[in-house]
């Protein structure tokens, strides 16, 4: 099979080999895991979900799951931030990939859809825009028009770091069970549907029967290559201005693990609005703000 792979597609230079797909297991999995996960774990973890599901009612009183809408209606109060109208985030934001080095990272975000990002990658200022309909980045002497799938990226971010992280329902939710984690309980919400390039979706949302605040997002996309899991996790809750919100998020996919760490967050400040704006020189070629 190997042979095959790399004679039809590679010239047959040894590009494909066992371990490519087995990595060191007599079964290639068929599912990716997260990236602080093994694929085992991931697997044991969807079990556990699917046992807790099918599990029979125990003798003793059953206890009341409540309703799912009342759920995030009771999420949305406790957050409060259906009053704010723009963000200014700063502090910092380490991905595994790239190493355990945090990187500085100032943001603005005028709700719902323009997001001005700069973050400082080795002594470079890179800053990143979606205004609206267009995005572009902006590196020491160019200018990078935005694909569309990194449009979709940038939009899940303002997403991920407003104050209110639930969105309108794109399918029917509805509670499925009590869940213990780190001696809390969490009620968790689950919702199926289809998303993007008609990709099917599972996910559940942890809100803390305490607070009322979301402390986990996590879920499946299935496509035709395979189940691909993701999970943001939601810590340091702090009160500005009478809105609760994180001061640390951390998302994990399949390939990396983002963490960003703020130590500053306001809400409803002006934004200068050439954060907005496309960088231009009088010769008409791009630069980033503040270069020469």
């Amino acid at each position: 099979m190997t042979r095959e792979l790399n004679a039809r597609n590679f010239g047959g230079r040894l590009r494909i080999t066992c371990y490519t797909c087995h990595e060191g297991s007599l079964q290639p999995k068929t599912a990716s895991a997260l990236w602080n996960k093994t694929p085992e774990e991931t697997a044991a973890i969807r079990k556990a979900q699917q046992e807790k599901q099918a599990a029979p009612s125990a003798p003793k009183q059953p206890e009341v799951l409540p309703d799912a809408e009342q759920v995030i209606a009771r999420y949305r109060k406790a957050v409060a931030g259906d009053g704010v109208k723009t963000i200014h985030l700063k502090g910092s934001v380490d991905t595994a990939s790239r190493g355990p080095i945090a990187q500085a990272v100032e943001i603005d975000i005028e709700l719902p859809d323009r997001l001005a990002q700069r973050a400082t990658i080795g002594g470079a200022e890179i800053l990143q825009v979606i205004d609206r309909d267009h995005g572009w980045a902006v590196a020491p002497g160019r200018t990078i028009d935005m694909p569309q799938a990194n449009m979709e990226n940038a939009r899940k971010q303002i997403a991920l770091l407003g104050p209110l992280k639930v969105a309108e329902a794109e399918a029917p939710r509805k509670t499925i069970v009590f869940e213990t984690i780190g001696g809390r309980t969490f009620v968790v919400v689950e919702s199926h549907g289809v998303r993007h390039l008609e990709r099917l979706y599972l996910e559940r949302l942890y809100f803390d029967l305490q607070t009322g605040l979301l402390y986990k997002r996590a879920g499946d996309t299935h496509t035709p290559l395979g189940d691909y899991p993701y999970e943001t996790v939601y810590e340091d809750y702090r009160d500005i201005d009478g809105v609760k919100i994180p001061f640390r998020t951390i998302g994990r996919s399949t390939n990396d693990s983002t963490s960003y760490t703020f130590s500053e967050i306001r809400f409803n400040q002006p934004i200068d609005p050439s954060r907005f704006e496309r960088p231009r020189t009088a010769a008409g070629k791009y630069r980033p703000p503040g270069g020469s």
